[in-house]
């Protein structure tokens, strides 16, 4: 058995682990100069003598336990570091690849623009408007030298987004007896240094005036809007043409290629941003249910960030 044996005063306790000396009927604390303490036991016919004094040493096991609590902690922070650098380094290989992806996507995107330009040219060719085939020539180099200088960005500034909207509209419209009328709408709120995916409006302005408005009697508009929503850029491209129901029956759908790289920019834009670029496409329709255009909404944050390959 183990205990602890005091002094009458509580003084010097001394814990004993292996007191195998039964029920003993005397104790004395025996105390002499310069020596150690003794205790004296008596039970029965049997006695004992124990010595004891106070381990110098005791306190050591203090900082060696703090010792032995730093080792693990600092183990385990290590173990937690080079897991941090392993993801680490995993995000940055994610962000490379990722922009290479995009970098990519958008010279696919320029070529594409560029081919359907030069059609719009060559029907002013074909019609004999050599004047009119020739001032569109001239707007195609200004885009497409304006493509140049941002040839590494893959966002640009509302106000320059707009700008280009204006230019391309002026470009692609071939029906002069029927122009394509352009509207935009911005809020006094919105600031127009406010970045925005580059082209975001162009692919859906394209497919509007394609498939919507060419096929529609009467007058053409588009309608380029924006305003502010809780932080966010609402950008808004509406036409009064025909709908996609409708054009998709007189086979007016397209290739799709323009609007797969749009949706897969978005998607990388939103993989790595924390706030999301949302789109939602709405089909128009008058009180009597006929189609009366198109309506495409992106609510994009604003200070979303766009050169995700720079890390």
């Amino acid at each position: 058995m183990s205990g602890v044996i005091v002094q009458s005063d509580f003084s010097d306790p001394v814990a004993i682990r292996d007191l195998s000396i039964g029920n003993f009927v005397r104790c004395q604390f025996i105390h002499q100069a310069g020596k150690p303490t003794k205790i004296y036991f008596q039970t029965g016919d049997k006695s004992y003598l124990y010595t004891y004094f106070a381990n110098p040493l005791y306190w050591i096991k203090y900082p060696v336990y703090l010792l032995i609590y730093l080792l693990i902690l600092g183990f385990v922070l290590l173990i937690g570091y080079f897991q941090r650098q392993v993801l680490h380094q995993r995000y940055l290989a994610q962000q490379k690849i990722a922009g290479m992806q995009l970098l990519l996507l958008k010279n696919q995107w320029d070529p594409h623009f560029t081919y359907n330009a030069i059609s719009a040219i060559s029907i002013n060719i074909s019609n004999g408007d050599a004047e009119e085939a020739n001032r569109k020539l001239i707007s195609l180099s200004k885009l497409m030298r304006s493509g140049v200088l941002q040839s590494n960005k893959l966002s640009r500034s509302l106000a320059e987004e707009l700008q280009f909207m204006q230019q391309y509209v002026q470009l692609v419209d071939n029906q002069p007896d029927r122009p394509i009328i352009l509207d935009i709408e911005i809020d006094p709120e919105v600031d127009l240094g406010w970045e925005v995916p580059r082209m975001i409006t162009q692919i859906h302005a394209e497919n509007a005036i394609r498939h919507g408005l060419r096929n529609k009697e009467g007058e053409g508009r588009l309608t380029i809007r924006s305003f502010c929503f809780q932080k966010r850029i609402i950008l808004e491209i509406e036409d009064n043409g025909i709908g996609r129901k409708a054009a998709s029956v007189l086979g007016e759908h397209g290739t799709g290629k323009g609007m797969a790289i749009a949706e897969h920019i978005i998607e990388i834009f939103n993989r790595y941003n924390q706030q999301k670029i949302e789109m939602v496409i709405e089909d128009l329709t008058n009180p009597d249910g006929s189609a009366r255009g198109t309506l495409i909404r992106y609510s994009i944050p604003v200070g979303m960030k766009y050169d995700i390959y720079k890390g």
